[in-house]
């Protein structure tokens, strides 16, 4: 499922956990953008 990332300031949001395993942590994520979400899965974001 897509999600997409919330615009909240210039500098985007940086990906600190995913249970899906596919993606690298500490990987910039920019804002307004559509996130691959796998069912059943969690991510956790934070700004940087």
């Amino acid at each position: 499922m897509p999600f997409r990332i919330p615009e909240c300031g210039q500098d985007g949001w940086v990906l600190e956990l995913s249970t899906a395993g596919d993606e690298q942590m500490g990987q910039a994520v920019l804002p307004d953008t559509d996130f691959p979400l796998p069912g059943r899965s969690i991510v956790l974001l934070r700004r940087p």
